[in-house]
C-alpha cells in the first residue's frame, strides 16, 4: 500500500468513504472482503497519508437559508506576497465565505460566498471593496446546480 500507487483495496475503501464517511467498518470490511481489523489499519494508514483529509457533513445550503451562491471573480494590481497575505487573511475570517482560491487566466482569484439575499450579498460586496485593493471585481450568481459532488475520480495504481 502507498510508496506513491494505491491498490485496488485502498481505492475501494476511498470510494466507500467518499459516498457515505459514516460507513460503519464492520460494512466496508464486508463489502471490500477483510476482516474489520486489517480494514480499520487500511483506513488508519489512509488518513495518516493525508489521502482522508477529513470526514463531514454535506450539509444543504439552501435548506439552513442561504439562497444566494456567488463565485465573485477578482483581478489584483498588486502581485506582492504582503498583499496576498492580508487579501487572504481577510478574505478567511468572513464565514460566509465557503472557498477562496488563486487561479490562472483573466482573473488572479476566485470567492465562493453564500448569503441569504441579495441585500446581504451587498453588504459583503461592499465591505470586501472597502477593505481590500482590487484592480477589478465581478460576481456571477449561481442560477442552477447542474452538478455538484465531493467525489473525486480514482485511478488505480497512478503516481501521484
Amino acid at each position: 500500500m502507498f510508496h506513491n500507487k494505491l491498490d485496488d483495496v485502498d481505492v475501494k475503501i476511498l470510494n466507500i468513504l467518499q459516498k457515505d464517511a459514516s460507513t460503519p467498518i464492520k460494512e466496508i470490511a464486508k463489502e471490500i472482503k477483510l476482516s474489520v481489523s486489517p480494514c480499520w489499519n487500511r483506513i488508519q494508514k489512509l488518513q495518516t497519508a493525508g489521502f482522508i483529509k477529513h470526514k463531514t457533513a454535506i450539509l444543504d445550503y439552501e435548506k439552513i437559508g442561504y439562497s444566494n451562491r456567488t463565485f465573485i471573480f477578482i483581478k489584483t494590481s498588486q502581485h506582492k506576497q504582503n498583499w496576498s497575505e492580508n487579501f487572504k487573511k481577510y478574505i478567511l475570517k468572513q464565514s460566509q465565505v465557503i472557498g477562496l482560491y488563486r487561479i490562472s487566466g483573466t482573473y488572479d482569484y476566485i470567492i465562493d460566498v453564500l448569503s441569504y439575499n441579495m441585500k446581504d450579498f451587498d453588504k459583503f460586496y461592499q465591505n470586501l471593496i472597502n477593505n481590500v485593493e482590487v484592480f477589478e471585481v465581478t460576481s456571477s450568481f449561481i442560477m442552477e446546480t447542474m452538478k455538484e459532488t465531493t467525489e473525486i475520480p480514482i485511478l488505480n495504481n497512478i503516481n501521484h
